[in-house]
């Protein structure tokens, strides 16, 4: 009989060519449910019980862990189970997720924005470079409109800092001087040869010398973190910033294709939305 380990290297396998799910979701899904795994001491897929799953949830809420990140555990816990279910496990639990406050969308103001962009620099806690990719990384979300997935697997041969370019799905941006400035000045600080522009700096990713980018989730961290600085009252995502561009936007141009193009909607109905 195949141990957990190796069902969960299958789940894995299963989610990326099966289900077509991408690299970072799969990264994710192994880290909770490694996570899971370690907690209960597993070794057998027969092992796990719904008591089982009633203590986890339990110690993931003892560890300070919001019901929000919770939900993301109990997630990839619930596909891994679905996914044995579908192996002729004979395994239906059922797991039911935390009631979260909903994020409505924020409507921030250009000095909200601009307190936002510039909280990196007054944090005097971060080490230094953590400040400059944290400055670099909200000016260029608020000033591009890019999506948060574009923004974590921005690479730097996708950019042209010296005309101030960037290229990015079939979508060439022009680069506006702040971020050209703070990118720069971020790359001047990196030391690595990786080609992602956004990366982890802490201790153990240097540790495990991964060449990986910053993850979604991280960016909305960052995001959260310095809207607590501001002491913004409302809940705020990171999407949030590239909504603030797309308003602007629209009160600049009246182009429904030059909006579409820009912002990378798929449909121009997405685009319309914005003019009404």
């Amino acid at each position: 009989m195949a141990t957990i380990n190796q069902n969960l290297k299958k789940f894995l396998t299963y989610l990326e060519s099966d289900k077509k799910r991408r690299a970072e979701t799969a990264r994710n899904y192994h880290l909770y449910l490694q996570r899971f795994i370690a907690d209960n001491h597993l070794t057998s897929v027969n092992q796990i019980k719904e008591s089982t799953i009633s203590q986890w949830r339990n110690k993931l809420k003892q560890r300070g862990i919001k019901p929000s990140t919770q939900n993301y555990h109990l997630i990839a816990l619930r596909q891994f189970i679905r996914y044995l279910a579908i192996r002729d496990n004979k395994l239906t639990l059922p797991i039911d997720l935390y009631r979260t406050e909903k994020i409505t969308k924020a409507h921030l103001s250009a000095q909200t924005v601009s307190d936002l962009i510039e909280a990196p620099n007054h944090n005097p806690k971060d080490l230094p470079i953590i400040r400059k990719r944290d400055h670099a990384l909200l000016i260029l979300m608020a000033t591009t409109g890019l999506k948060v997935s574009e923004v974590a697997k921005l690479r730097w041969s996708d950019l042209n800092l010296s005309k101030g370019l960037l290229k990015t799905k079939g979508r060439n941006l022009t680069l506006s001087e702040r971020s050209k400035a703070a990118l720069t000045d971020y790359q001047d600080q990196r030391y690595d040869k990786k080609n992602w522009v956004f990366i982890s700096h802490d201790r153990a990713v240097k540790r495990r010398n991964l060449d990986q980018p910053i993850t979604t989730r991280s960016i909305q961290r960052v995001v959260e973190k310095y809207a607590a600085l501001i002491n913004w009252p409302k809940k705020i995502s990171a999407h949030s910033l590239r909504n603030y561009f797309a308003d602007s936007l629209s009160r600049r141009y009246t182009d429904i294709d030059r909006l579409q193009k820009t912002l990378g909607y798929r449909s121009k109905l997405s685009a319309q939305k914005l003019l009404k």
